[in-house]
């Protein structure tokens, strides 16, 4: 998918933590288990991907272009992409509660 001239690419690894997550909210309840999943599509494909910049740099990674980021969604759920000028390439989306020190940017 291109939005904005900038290829959208999941990653292995950020369609992995999206389906642990949906499988988890699922073992309650299986509707907001896919609901979680369409509205954080949603989200990066109609805030993010239009205005990569607009969330803050991703400070387990500081580069000197800020090309990694991090977006809050839902108050509770961390995505962290990168983004160059042809690209966004979301590398995980993990839930607030996990120590960021255990987040491992696989690219």
């Amino acid at each position: 998918m291109i939005i904005n001239n900038r290829v959208v690419i999941l990653t292995a690894d950020f369609l992995e933590q999206l389906a642990d997550t949906q499988t988890y909210i699922a073992e309650d309840n299986a509707k907001r288990g896919r609901q979680l999943t369409t509205d954080l599509f949603n989200f990066l494909t109609d805030v993010i991907a239009p205005n990569p910049f607009i969330f803050m740099e991703y400070s387990g990674k500081p580069t000197p272009e800020k090309s990694y980021r991090r977006a809050i969604f839902r108050r509770i759920y961390i995505v962290i992409y990168k983004v160059t000028d042809s690209e966004i390439v979301f590398l995980t989306v993990y839930h607030a509660s996990r120590n960021p020190d255990s987040i491992d940017l696989n690219e």
